[in-house]
């Protein structure tokens, strides 16, 4: 009874999940949407009823939510609906996709967040991912306050794939990371999701996604009949999904390697940087607008596409990031030849990578010793807050009391074996310059390799 019963159209939904500022028919509008939209998906709910406690909504919450006030902005509307949503989805999804959670969890857990990124993307395709803080002057200029909401899950994907910390998604729940178990695991579950729909197009996904709930209700099914279904509605070849995608950690990534201008047609090579062969999106840009979009399947070393000549001026790999890459920074390759493949850029505050431009970061140092005195220097480096394979750091200073340069510098080469029980390999080398009595320099060069091994838990 201490339940509030909201009537929407067909479904009666009983839940404690409350927020007292918003009024009670603004609540029920919110729920009928997120019903009638879910409905969109997956077909009508087989119950009159349903129950939404505040546990489910704790156990699965939306994260980027729940952070301080002080780093995010959110309107109670959208924090509430984007809550709510989440909470619904996953017992809509529980009551209709019926399969071993031990075993296939993947698939339920991919529907949701896929239902998620869509649902955002309809209703707040303005929403950032720290809200209302990305409009505060002096952050507005920050790549990470113009990453849109939906743009968290490739990016936290890329944060775990380049540490080697993902599991494969067949990985049974039992044997997950607790990250992975919690966040990771969904993540690329509903980008592979979005990844298909967008490879298949014409709606295939959500007509074979109809189908299967419609074959499954009320029956435990494996993923295997999904996949049976998907494949029949497509003559496209899907074996790199239902293969290397779910079955391992293989981490996709492509790149162009060159661009060649004939009388009408312009000549893309695109290589395959990784071992997983997957369909890839090329795109023609002009003032950051699409103007043309192509699907290019098995791709497994290199190949050469011809395109017409247009009015674009760069070419582009995986442009709306419709699909989890390992590195989308060398996705880029200007038509005409230019100096600066992309234009350097020099930023104050470490932040999150812009494939537009070859960033790099900058601090002022300030140190001293006896004998060089005071040491005023600037800090140059390409550490962002993603880890990158290559990274520098140089560092040149002045001595006042020498009246000398000075200063350090170090260059490091970070490898991540997949399936090993060697987390990373790192090759560096790093060096310095000072004094150690008037007149008298020392100066240090230290190559230096390291093992660092995974953990058992």
């Amino acid at each position: 009874k201490s339940y509030p019963a909201y009537k929407t159209d067909h479904i009666v939904v009983l839940s404690n999940i409350d927020d007292n500022s918003l009024p009670v028919a603004l609540k029920k509008a919110v729920i009928n949407r997120e019903i009638a939209f879910i409905e969109k998906y997956l077909g009508e709910f087989p119950h009159d009823k349903l129950l939404i406690d505040k546990e489910t909504a704790f156990k699965n919450r939306a994260y980027g939510l729940d952070i301080p006030k002080f780093l995010s902005d959110f309107s109670d509307v959208f924090k509430w609906d984007i809550e709510f949503f989440k909470a619904l989805s996953k017992k809509m999804v529980e009551e209709m996709v019926i399969v071993n959670k031990n075993q296939d969890y993947w698939l339920p857990e991919g529907i949701e967040v896929y239902l998620l990124m869509k649902y955002c993307q309809e209703f707040y395709p303005e929403v950032k991912i720290l809200g209302n803080l990305s409009h505060v002057w002096g952050l507005r200029s920050l790549n990470l306050t113009k990453l849109g909401f939906n743009d968290k899950y490739p990016y936290l994907y890329q944060f775990s794939a380049r540490k080697n910390l993902d599991q494969p998604l067949t990985t049974r729940v039992d044997s997950l990371s607790n990250f992975n178990r919690k966040t990771i695991s969904s993540y690329k579950a509903g980008l592979g999701l979005r990844y298909l729909e967008n490879f298949l197009e014409d709606n295939i996904f959500r007509k074979s996604l109809k189908q299967y709930i419609k074959e499954d209700k009320f029956k435990t099914n494996s993923t295997l009949l999904f996949k049976e279904i998907i494949t029949s509605n497509t003559e496209k070849d899907l074996s790199w999904f239902f293969g290397d995608y779910i079955n391992s950690k293989k981490k996709i990534d492509y790149t162009i390697k060159k661009v060649i201008f004939d009388q009408d047609s312009v000549y893309i090579t695109i290589k395959n940087t990784r071992n997983i062969t997957a369909p890839v999106a090329l795109y023609g840009i002009k003032d950051k607008k699409i103007i043309w979009k192509q699907w290019i399947p098995n791709i497994d070393s290199t190949k050469i596409v011809t395109v017409k000549k247009g009015s674009f001026d760069k070419v582009s790999l995986n442009y709306e990031n419709l699909y989890p890459e390992f590195n989308q920074r060398n996705n880029w390759k200007n038509v005409k030849p230019k100096l600066f493949e992309r234009p350097l850029q020099f930023k104050l505050i470490k932040d999150v990578d812009d494939p537009y431009y070859t960033q790099v970061f900058y601090k002022p140092r300030v140190g001293y010793n006896y004998y060089d005195g005071l040491i005023l220097g600037i800090q140059f480096h390409n550490k962002a807050i993603l880890s990158k394979t290559f990274e520098y750091n140089i560092v040149p200073t002045y001595s006042f009391k020498s009246s000398n340069a000075s200063g350090g510098f170090s260059f490091s080469y970070n490898h991540y074996p997949e399936n090993n029980i060697v987390y990373k390999l790192t090759f560096g080398v790093n060096g310095s310059s000072f004094h150690y009595d008037q007149d008298y320099r020392y100066s240090t060069f230290n190559p230096s390799a390291t093992v660092y091994f995974n953990r058992k838990s």
